[in-house]
């Protein structure tokens, strides 16, 4: 079974999106290798500028690649 786009059976992200209260749009990753969390990124923007979790809000549009 593959999760990943690149060919990688022990690899799968969760991708989801939110806004802060200014109305940032945030999209936040969760990776995921050999079954244990690997990376949490949360980011806002083109120039992908780290947001707070506390700040997160309104997340939504979750998918698994």
């Amino acid at each position: 079974m593959e999760l990943s786009q690149d060919d990688r059976p022990d690899y799968f992200q969760v991708n989801g999106f939110g806004h802060t209260p200014d109305l940032l749009d945030v999209q936040v990753v969760l990776h995921v290798i050999q079954g244990r969390v690997y990376e949490l990124e949360v980011f806002a923007g083109e120039e992908g500028v780290a947001v707070s979790l506390a700040s997160l809000s309104d997340l939504a549009d979750v998918t698994v690649d």
